[in-house]
């Protein structure tokens, strides 16, 4: 009646898999968390491709080694009918520990008997399996009963935990709740290791159970992925001594940003087309193959589009929508957004790194794929990044001329400072002409907001951007036919200035100064300037407002 899945096939291909030597520091330190006295259940979370599969499957397959029993173990998969749901995870971990603990068997077999005893009384009653307290029933209470050895420690795996079922599935729900609430008084040494990409309702129920994020940034992580493909490659005749074969393995694991199943693609790619063209590492076209791999996102294309339509099946036009809108924020932005200026991006957060406050996608060939009409084939998830470029501009613009006090909000904070290095790229990159309001504002009032954005970008340090941010203005005003009237030439004249005067501080020197600025400035400001060099360079509100007051 439990019907259990078998998994002999999956686990053949995760050991052919496998490279020897990688994910040992990562299943070190699993193994500590085992033989501490801490919570029963550790949630192993990461983003997609990162490698959770293959840590799992080598905590299954190292149980020797490390004096650990492995009393049962379920690989999810979205795709497969049998390894996607939530019964399935039930009866296969009952009948494994039952093939190992007779006693578990003994408890199975009475709370079948008892349970259609009710059944036959109750129709109203669903199966045992079916049952919301399932796992509860059959697992964590069966596991209470087994008298395990006290010097070892058995170990109960489920991979992939979110892509069992569909967030918002009531089976996944139960399934989620047992083990955030049942799992953590389990016997203490019987522990329940899990893994999963951080979906929302994985990271809001088990929240309170430890849990642990791969981080693609980690140094033992790129280390395993630099192993991983130096293997790789050496099984293709690449020799680790040869500095043009160490380039081509640093390319793809710069590449990789993090990401395994990016190396794990882009190798597979290559030994492809070594067989097809009897190619050897010194060919010519090697180069060439590198470059593309590195440049089109190793094959990811394939792993992006079903997973967001797996996460958004049946989902309405408005989420989807919903997803557009804080994606395309998220992968036009110069640099890693502070979560709370995208609210909506828990959905998917798998392919996010949220990291130090900062969110980002997990490899650049998620915003590649996402912002190619070609790659993109399902529209509901391609992103038109010029719309995007005018967002974030015209969200930088309020904030330079908002004079509220942004002091108590660090995301505030961050916006602020973020547009001021960056509001002028945006700009030009969307090439829309409704920004000239926008624009116009920055120059109005007593001071302007231009000169606030000035003074801000020296204070931070961002004299490149500045000088960026001047050029975009111009090439902008000076490129749309739709702005070529009395407010673009108003704007070019004040921002042309605005960058005079900046190169002049810039390079000034207090022997030049009076030279440079007698002839065109009053004898009184000539004077302040020079009096108080130090600050002028330093852009000094009140005299940059003067110089630029001036010119004007």
């Amino acid at each position: 009646w439990l019907s259990p899945v078998d998994f002999t096939s999956d686990l053949e291909k995760f050991s052919q898999a496998y490279v020897y030597g990688t994910r040992e520091m990562i299943l070190n330190a699993i193994i500590d968390w085992m033989k501490a006295d801490k919570s029963s259940t550790l949630c192993q979370l990461g983003g997609a491709g990162v490698g959770k599969t293959m840590l799992a499957w080598l905590l299954n397959s190292e149980a020797a080694r490390f004096s650990h029993q492995v009393g049962a173990y379920f690989f999810c998969k979205h795709n497969d009918e049998q390894k996607n749901n939530p019964r399935n995870i039930v009866s296969t971990l009952a009948s494994q520990l039952a093939s190992q603990f007779p006693v578990f068997l003994e408890h199975l077999v009475a709370l079948k008997t008892d349970y259609d005893e009710k059944l036959a009384a109750n129709a109203d009653l669903v199966p045992l399996l079916d049952n919301s307290e399932s796992f509860k029933l059959l697992i964590v209470d069966g596991l209470h009963k087994i008298k395990f050895p006290v010097d070892k420690t058995l170990l109960l795996i489920i991979d992939a935990l979110d892509e069992c079922g569909k967030q918002g599935d009531l089976n996944r729900q139960y399934l989620l709740t047992t083990i955030g609430e049942d799992c953590k008084n389990l016997p203490a040494n019987i522990r329940l290791f899990v893994t999963s990409r951080p979906e929302s309702d994985i990271v809001s129920i088990l929240e309170k159970i430890d849990t642990k994020e791969l981080s693609t940034s980690d140094y033992f992580n790129l280390l395993d992925i630099q192993i991983f493909v130096a293997e790789m490659l050496r099984r293709l005749n690449f020799d680790s001594k040869n500095p043009r074969h160490v380039g081509f393995i640093n390319k793809i694991v710069d590449a990789s940003e993090g990401v395994f199943v990016f190396a794990a693609l882009a190798c597979k790619e290559i030994a492809e087309v070594f067989v097809q063209k009897d190619l050897t590492p010194d060919d010519e076209e090697v180069d060439g193959l590198i470059e593309r791999l590195v440049q089109d996102g190793g094959g990811l294309d394939g792993i992006y589009q079903p997973l967001f339509q797996r996460i958004y099946d049946g989902a309405t036009e408005f989420e989807t929508g919903m997803f557009c809108a804080v994606m395309g924020i998220v992968v036009t932005a110069k640099v890693a957004l502070h979560p709370d200026l995208i609210a909506f991006v828990l959905k998917v957060r798998s392919i996010l790194i949220l990291e130090q406050r900062k969110v980002t996608v997990l490899h650049k060939s998620v915003r590649d794929f996402l912002v190619s009409y070609l790659r993109c084939t399902d529209k509901r998830f391609w992103i038109q990044m010029s719309i995007y470029h005018n967002i974030l501009c015209e969200r930088s613009l309020e904030s330079l001329i908002s004079d509220s006090d942004s002091r108590d909000s660090m995301a505030a904070l961050f916006l602020e400072s973020y547009a001021v290095k960056y509001w002028a790229s945006h700009l030009e990159s969307g090439k829309l002409a409704s920004h000239t309001k926008l624009l116009s504002q920055l120059t109005a009032g007593n001071p302007p907001p231009l000169f606030t954005w000035i003074q801000m970008a020296v204070a931070k340090k961002s004299k490149i951007q500045l000088e960026e941010s001047f050029d975009s203005v111009l090439r902008f005003l000076k490129s749309s036919p739709q702005v070529q009237n009395s407010l673009s030439a108003q704007l070019q004249h004040i921002f042309q200035t605005a960058k005079e005067v900046f190169g002049q501080t810039s390079l000034l020197t207090l022997k030049t100064a009076e030279q440079q600025f007698t002839a065109q400035l009053s004898p009184k400001i000539t004077k302040a300037i020079i009096e108080n060099f130090d600050l002028f360079l330093s852009f000094d509100v009140t005299y940059t407002h003067a110089l630029l007051y001036s010119h004007q």
